[in-house]
């Protein structure tokens, strides 16, 4: 596996509001890989959590980085900025 890829990129969410993010594991020629766990994590739980799953939710305003890691190293990271609810 070459690298990790997600979506939705940057995004923005009031607080209380969850996301699933899709997280896809690519060969070296870009091809999916199926079956390929990936570790979740947020660099700020303050802002917002995200579960096992990739389902991310907004706590309070600020701005967390979610990064989503294969079992060989490879990762990729998105944006999540929380906004007060209007």
């Amino acid at each position: 596996m070459a690298r990790v890829d997600l979506a939705p990129r940057d995004t923005v969410l009031a607080a209380g509001d969850s996301l699933a993010l899709r997280g896809a594991a690519r060969d070296g020629v870009g091809l999916f890989l199926l079956d390929v766990p990936l570790g979740w994590r947020t660099r700020d739980a303050a802002v917002a959590t995200v579960g096992e799953r990739g389902v991310v939710r907004a706590l309070a305003p600020g701005r967390a980085w979610i990064v989503a890691r294969a079992w060989n190293g490879a990762a990729d990271s998105t944006t999540v900025t929380v906004v007060v609810r209007p």
